[in-house]
């Protein structure tokens, strides 16, 4: 991407937290950075100039950072937003990815976070762009990798698995009964990624028992725990590079789902018994037949882990919805 693309604009009253960040992403990412102290400002600049990202504050005068959002994405549907929320504001993180925020990152600016935030924001814009110009490769009568399909539902979501597996980077939620193929579809995504030459590593939340899942999660060190003779390498590391398919993501725990989260928001995590964070960039792929909205209202499962997974939420058609001999195939393959 060019350096005239690669234009940032920082949103924040604050000038001289607004000129600090500033400079150190001119000096890190090497690229346009635009400043405005308001949100009026702020819109005056989108109405244009090519924006590729904002990173604004959560909290401006007159108008919030989220309505700036709202109001930035229907200018350029394509921009990236990054939210500069208050340490700790675990409702206002939420309500930011759930409003669209690709990423938030903490207020006052921690500046070596926002450089780092940034270049994963500008690389996810690029891809964006990069795949809605892209012409479509499927033949639709075909099937599509293995999964088989001639209603207009099953042609959509062919249509929608490839641009989303050409991203390479956003989490992917499939939503899908039992027996739908979530797994194909999860495999669909991998292997049509830019991830595709690493591993896809699946887990089954619901298959593994709660005190074993963790440590096949994220592996352990020796002597973590009685038996542990030799340390384990955990399956989020192993995908490292490539893709972590998670079904049935709706029967993890409360405690497992804040570690996850860290791993999405940091790129990081800690083997069971460790102290020291291993890096790791990994896809996550999702799947479940529980209805997360409704498991996030009764407090089962962690509202602000569920938006990250659902950046992208996948829906199949339950078998009702075509004809088993369209679905014939893929029913072989699937372990579902």
């Amino acid at each position: 991407m060019s350096e005239e693309m690669r234009s940032i604009l920082l949103v924040d009253s604050n000038r001289q937290a607004r000129e600090g960040l500033a400079v150190m992403l001119r000096k890190h990412i090497g690229c346009v950075v635009m400043e405005a102290q308001s949100p009026a400002d702020a819109l005056e600049v989108l109405a244009e100039q090519e924006v590729s990202l904002i990173i604004t504050d959560l909290f401006l005068p007159k108008r919030a950072g989220i309505e700036l959002l709202k109001e930035a994405r229907t200018l350029n549907p394509q921009v990236a937003v990054i939210v500069g929320v208050p340490y700790g504001d675990r409702d206002s993180v939420v309500e930011a990815l759930k409003r669209g925020a690709i990423f938030y990152i903490n207020s006052p600016y921690d500046f070596e976070e926002a450089v780092i935030a940034t270049a994963r924001a500008l690389e996810h814009h690029e891809l964006l762009v990069h795949q809605q110009k892209r012409s479509p490769k499927i033949s639709k009568s075909d099937g599509f990798q293995g999964i088989i399909g001639q209603s207009l539902k099953m042609k959509r979501l062919f249509s929608l698995l490839e641009k989303v597996a050409a991203d390479g980077e956003s989490n992917v939620l499939i939503h899908g009964e039992s027996g739908t193929g979530k797994e194909l579809v999860a495999r669909a995504t991998h292997a049509l990624s830019p991830r595709k030459g690493k591993n896809l590593v699946p887990v089954n939340c619901a298959a593994i028992p709660d005190d074993l899942l963790e440590s096949e999660l994220f592996g352990y060190i020796k002597g973590a725990f009685t038996g542990a003779n030799q340390a384990k390498m955990g399956r989020i590391q192993y995908a490292d590079g490539g893709t972590l398919f998670l079904d049935e993501i709706g029967d993890m725990k409360p405690a497992l789902q804040a570690k996850l989260l860290r791993v999405i928001q940091e790129r990081e995590f800690e083997p069971v018994g460790g102290v020291k964070p291993i890096s790791v960039d990994v896809r996550i792929v999702a799947a479940t037949h529980r209805d997360l909205e409704k498991a996030v209202e009764e407090g089962s499962f962690r509202e602000d882990l569920y938006y990250r997974l659902s950046v992208v939420p996948l829906v199949i058609p339950t078998l009702r919805e075509r004809s088993f001999r369209h679905f014939g195939s893929a029913r072989k393959t699937s372990r579902f």
